[in-house]
């Protein structure tokens, strides 16, 4: 009488390949997991821009404007904002422009630390 079943060779490169899927399985699982986190502050850090350049406006004002304004030129430090644990750092560069006369340009640069998946 023949037995029918599966050797112990047969189970072991099954056992090899269903290993291998798996382990793509969960690096296309993590990848995906850190795009959407680092979407999601990018995304936070376009918004938390404009929070950033507000209080900018207060130093351009038009009563002051001829003859000068608190915007002057060099590196300042925003104050940090936190959101959703995320510490956001932001930094300007105040520049004259260097086409025209009379106007600043500012380069606001943010930084953040993202957290890594599944932590």
């Amino acid at each position: 009488m023949k037995k029918k079943g599966f050797t112990l060779t047969e189970i072991i490169v099954a056992m090899v390949i269903l290993a291998a899927v798996m382990a793509g399985l969960t690096n296309v699982l993590v990848s995906g997991s850190r795009y959407l986190l680092h979407s999601r502050s990018r995304m936070s850090s376009a918004e938390l821009g404009k929070l950033f350049l507000d209080p900018l406006q207060n130093d351009v004002r038009q009563d002051s404007w001829v003859t000068g304004n608190n915007l002057t030129v060099g590196t300042r430090a925003g104050t940090p904002v936190t959101l959703d644990g995320i510490p956001y750092n932001a930094s300007y560069d105040i520049s004259n422009h260097p086409q025209a006369s009379g106007i600043r340009k500012v380069k606001l640069t943010l930084n953040w630390t993202e957290p890594l998946p599944f932590q």
